[in-house]
């Protein structure tokens, strides 16, 4: 973003204060979002540092000002400290009228504090994404005195100007006290700091306001991570054709269930089935085949050779292998168990499957001891493990995966030559080749068991529609994640239930590829 900053305003003559103006007011509408359920006459605080971060707080000021909006700007820095664009913007904020209030070492924050007890709205614009370290001194002690107001039983909404205060841009941590926000409208394009370590706490909501660089500077940027967005994914599929028929949009085969999970195999199957699937088949061990007919009646079951435990047996890897030669892709692992006998299945599909694989859960179990066979695998592979999975898969601890998610979800999937969905706040899909990928959907209300499952057939589903690995994760990922912030608003997070996302797939998928829609009337 530097670098953009500079390019759009000394090589493309784009004016810094028509930037900063620009930022300013994307961040205003922001604000007045948040107002539109505030009481009459709600009070909006901003505090602003003296760099360009805060010259962006300054003009929200200004332009709620402009609009009978009641504000109280906090100028961290005596007005002389500031220079340039946000100097200027100062000047016009004084001569608007709008209380701005100058905050100095010296100087206690009673006056703040009073303020942001009575705030609807706190703005934050005292860093940007130029800070690295510890907030220390006035910032530490205003961002403690916003937090401290956030946890109050009333507490006000806190909108962040680019990124939360306190946190590096780069690195995703924070050495001191750092802002908490509700939501984070950030400019031009997401840091990378965000979606990493402590950002996934502190950014809230992420939005990205246009401020209008040339699409061939941000184009020319080296960067090795992407954000998935619905503009990207809205080319992958495409109309379908009012001749088609369901032999056009995939066959799939599910390998998945044993003896009290039978629930993952359901979930997997609805997902896919939801994903636009043509043909769902879901292979499952036989004392279980009258619970998947009865449970799932628009997919059709494979029963197979179980175990004396009633999980798959060996014997089945013959029968699902004649059965993948006519599919598009197989997904193999939701509830699948640990039993020793079915691993030696799984790993037999890895070696022999003709056709692309997701595996998932405990097909990653099974295979955490035995890794090696991911190079001997016939076919691509897609693999989507949690945490803990991960951590079994790697050998590194989950406090390691956490402080490199990215890099170790890299380094894998170019080992292994295959696509990595590695889940939780922050998705990251990774592939042998390309950039990483990494997704900003999604909520805690969808940490509960059975998630996985929905993903596994989601991602499975449009790889058999013919989507490249990569692409099929990456829209799985988004899919998932849509749905599940569909359901937040529907049933709240505490009460959500995996299958609750099934019912949102539909809306998110007709936001995405709205052409699929039928003529109205």
């Amino acid at each position: 973003m530097r670098e953009l900053d500079r390019a759009a305003i000394e090589e493309r003559g784009i004016p810094g204060r028509t930037l900063m103006e620009r930022a300013g007011a994307a961040a205003t509408g922001a604000v007045e979002q948040l107002l539109a359920s505030s009481g009459p006459e709600p009070l909006v605080v901003i505090l602003a540092g003296k760099g360009n971060n805060g010259g962006d707080g300054l003009v929200v000021a200004r332009l709620l000002g402009d609009r009978g909006v009641r504000t109280t700007t906090f100028l961290l820095a005596r007005g002389r400290e500031l220079g340039g664009d946000a100097a200027g913007n100062r000047v016009r904020l004084l001569k608007g009228r709008c209380p701005l209030v100058e905050l100095t070492e010296d100087q206690d924050l009673d006056g703040l504090e009073s303020a942001l007890a009575e705030a609807a709205v706190v703005v934050d614009g005292i860093f940007g994404t130029g800070f690295r370290g510890m907030a220390r001194g006035l910032p530490a002690r205003a961002i403690e005195l916003v937090n401290r107001a956030a946890r109050r039983p009333a507490p006000p909404r806190v909108l962040a100007i680019d990124i939360p205060s306190g946190l590096d841009g780069g690195s995703g941590e924070a050495g001191g006290e750092a802002i908490r926000a509700d939501w984070t409208v950030t400019m031009g394009l997401v840091k990378t700091g965000m979606v990493r370590g402590q950002g996934l706490d502190l950014c809230g909501r992420i939005t990205v306001a246009d401020l209008g660089f040339p699409p061939d500077l941000v184009a020319a940027l080296p960067s090795e991570v992407e954000v998935v967005v619905p503009g990207d994914l809205a080319r992958l599929l495409p109309p379908r054709r009012p001749s088609s028929h369901k032999g056009d949009y995939g066959r799939l085969l599910i390998v998945a269930g044993s003896p009290g999970m039978t629930g993952a195999a359901v979930l997997a199957a609805r997902a896919a089935l939801r994903a636009g699937t043509g043909l769902v088949t879901v292979a499952v061990p036989q004392s279980l085949n009258p619970i998947l007919e009865g449970a799932v009646a628009e997919a059709m079951t494979l029963p197979l050779a179980e175990t004396p435990g009633g999980t798959l047996s060996p014997e089945a890897l013959g029968p699902i292998l004649d059965f993948a030669a006519g599919v598009d892709a197989v997904a193999m692992g939701p509830g699948l168990s640990r039993d020793r006998a079915t691993g030696w299945l799984v790993r037999g599909l890895v070696r022999r499957c003709p056709v692309p694989l997701v595996i998932d859960a405990d097909g990653l179990n099974l295979l955490a001891r035995r890794r090696r066979v991911l190079k001997k695998a016939r076919s691509s592979l897609i693999l989507t493990p949690h945490p803990g999975e991960m951590s079994r898969l790697t050998g590194l601890s989950g406090e390691e995966l956490r402080g490199d998610r990215e890099e170790s979800a890299r380094r894998f999937a170019r080992e292994y030559n295959l696509t990595l969905v590695l889940k939780g706040a922050g998705t990251v899909i990774a592939s042998s080749a390309g950039p990483l990928w990494v997704n900003l959907t999604g909520n805690p209300g969808m940490a509960t068991g059975g998630s996985g499952d929905i993903l596994t057939g989601l991602i499975a589903g449009f790889r058999a529609q013919g989507l490249e690995d990569s692409a099929a994760a990456r829209l799985g990922v988004f899919v998932h994640g849509a749905s599940g912030d569909r359901a937040a608003l529907r049933r709240g997070m505490m009460s959500m239930l995996p299958s609750d996302l099934l019912a949102e797939i539909p809306a998110v998928l007709n936001r995405i590829f709205p052409r699929n829609l039928p003529p109205a009337g």
